[in-house]
């Protein structure tokens, strides 16, 4: 599987919120367009801003499968633990091992790595297959730790 990441810029508006849309949509099909095209509006900026207050120093990154943007990949490597901010593909990248080789080359850069994920997200599954272990709850989330060469251990490590 070859891809590409590239940084994230103002042409890559269109992108991101379409990836946004396609994680959240589903959540408000029940409700008319233009309500849910308002509420998915306000939560689009609303975590926008939250990521940029949050993860100032944050990597985002553009996902590219064979020269055609399919994803996102924000990353905050400012401690010395990276933390997996987000990852997001579009519903046609997915299921064809994308993920896992982005998760494989973060894992080879031989940092421990959190991330949170909703804990009935599939993708879940594939981070444990990545060495991921989870090492706390907060329910809906997750929280999930990789450590090169060993065990999650301890969250405070």
């Amino acid at each position: 599987m070859h891809f590409t990441l590239r940084p994230a810029g103002a042409d890559d508006a269109a992108l991101l919120r379409t990836l946004f849309d396609a994680e959240r949509a589903p959540d408000f099909a029940h409700l008319d367009a233009p309500l849910r095209a308002t509420l998915l509006d306000m939560q689009y900026r609303a975590m926008t801003a939250d990521r940029a207050a949050r993860y100032p120093q944050a990597e985002d990154r553009v996902i590219e499968l064979d020269g055609a943007p399919v994803g996102r990949l924000l990353v905050d490597r400012s401690t010395d633990t990276t933390l997996l901010v987000d990852v997001a593909l579009l519903p046609a990248a997915r299921g064809r091992g994308l993920g896992g080789a982005l998760l494989n080359a973060l894992c080879a850069e031989g940092r421990p790595i959190t991330l949170s994920v909703v804990a009935d997200n599939p993708a879940r599954r594939l981070y444990v297959r990545s060495g991921f272990e989870a090492v706390d709850a907060a329910p809906p989330y997750v929280r999930m730790r990789f450590v090169p060469g060993g065990h999650a251990g301890d969250p405070s490590t």
